[in-house]
């Protein structure tokens, strides 16, 4: 990784350099700045930057964060529920950690751990219709980082993304 960015800033620098010869630009070499990925948020630093309130968890293939969506815009009992995405106090908090694939997955697990740790009263997830109870697909963000740090005693409520009236509550 260091190696990459070292050539990257290297070309980089190279790029540059020819541009500063072929046209006045009165900038040096020393004023320009190659963007680091800062470390990672902890879970708590996630907790502050998430509004509090309802939270509508989803898990499925491509496109359920627009069925999540619009079951919020569609469905009554979802009425002032957000997704991960609406959560966020700073909505460009997020983005410092977009420029690195593996820091955004890495990102977006420890903020889907927070928003789980959260959770109160009542949540609702949105898994796909294949599965049923507490049987999900293994080695998703619910499975691993939200569903086991949902706290005690707030009731979670699976729903159908094809079905409003299919509900099943999972945990109480």
């Amino acid at each position: 990784m260091y190696f990459l960015q070292s050539l990257f800033k290297t070309a980089l620098l190279a790029s540059l350099a020819f541009t500063t010869l072929a046209s006045p630009i009165n900038k040096g070499l020393a004023e320009i700045e190659v963007r680091d990925t800062p470390p990672l948020p902890t879970v708590d630093e996630c907790k502050d930057q998430l509004k509090d309130g309802d939270t509508l968890f989803y898990s499925g293939p491509s496109g359920y964060a627009s069925k999540a969506r619009q079951a919020i815009k569609s469905r009554d009992y979802l009425e002032g529920y957000e997704i991960l995405a609406q959560k966020w106090k700073d909505s460009n908090w997020q983005n410092q950690w977009q420029n690195d694939e593996q820091a955004s997955k890495d990102f977006f697990n420890i903020c889907s751990q927070a928003l789980a740790e959260k959770a109160e009263g009542t949540a609702y997830v949105m898994l796909p219709s294949d599965t049923e109870g507490t049987d999900f697909h293994p080695n998703t963000v619910w499975t691993d980082f939200e569903w086991p740090h949902i706290p005690d005693g707030v009731k979670v409520i699976r729903i159908n993304p094809d079905d409003a009236d299919d509900q099943e509550t999972i945990k109480e």
